[in-house]
């Protein structure tokens, strides 16, 4: 098989350098190409192959384009409601401040009664 192989490069091959040499690829440049091009089912590959990339890259950029158009209108959405966000902070923040002192007092007067029933438990659990 290796023989096989060997003769059908050789009857190939289209200059005198070497086919496969490491320094300078032009030669197995210029062979791949001679035969792909000659090669009808590695061309029906390629194409399958460009196709197929084709679609991936589509189908990438129509995903991109929905993100965008989805960024675009939530960039709508919040601009639309920072005003009425911006408002309720400020009621939140009135509302915050104006029960801020009934805050307190209602702990005061908790504390007061948990004292109050506690001195009233307290010497009965004790006896």
């Amino acid at each position: 098989a290796l023989k096989a192989v060997d003769i059908f490069l050789r009857q190939r091959q289209q200059s005198d350098r070497s086919l496969f040499n490491l320094s300078s690829q032009i030669a197995t440049i210029q062979f791949a190409s001679s035969f792909s091009t000659a090669d009808a089912e590695h061309q029906q590959t390629y194409r399958a192959e460009r196709e197929a990339e084709a679609a991936r890259i589509d189908m990438h950029w129509q995903q991109v384009q929905r993100q965008q158009e989805e960024a675009a209108s939530l960039r709508r959405e919040i601009a639309a409601v920072e005003p009425d966000l911006e408002h309720h902070e400020q009621e939140l923040q009135a509302v915050q401040q104006a029960t801020e002192p009934l805050g307190c007092e209602y702990m005061r007067h908790m504390c007061g009664r948990l004292m109050f029933v506690t001195s009233k438990l307290l010497p009965a659990w004790c006896d």
